[in-house]
């Protein structure tokens, strides 16, 4: 019986990191993207409100970067399945903020 499921340990290593690396790049790219329009609409704002964002920013990306990255791990290891159990997988990786 052979299973479906990737096995790291086999294999070249670099693919192994490109299609982990590819999906964790374009979500940290949109959430950069995202965070960009995000200053633009609060600066217009004030300058308060412009300098509470940027204090928490570090926070937000830094929690964000890591979900993303447990998100690619799961999406990698869940090739396969259902897109029930990828999504289920990605709300339980998301940070509430």
């Amino acid at each position: 019986m052979s299973s479906k499921r990737p096995r790291l340990t086999e294999g070249p290593v670099g693919r192994h990191l490109v299609d982990m690396t590819i999906p964790v790049l374009f979500g940290i790219s949109t959430l950069m993207a995202q965070s960009l329009v995000d200053t633009w609409f609060i600066g217009r704002i004030g300058k308060e409100a412009l300098a509470a964002f940027g204090f928490g920013f570090p926070i937000i990306m830094m929690m964000i970067s890591v979900a993303i990255g447990l998100g690619a791990g799961r999406r990698r290891s869940l090739r396969g399945h259902s897109a029930a159990t990828i999504t289920t997988g990605r709300a339980a990786c998301r940070p509430t903020a």
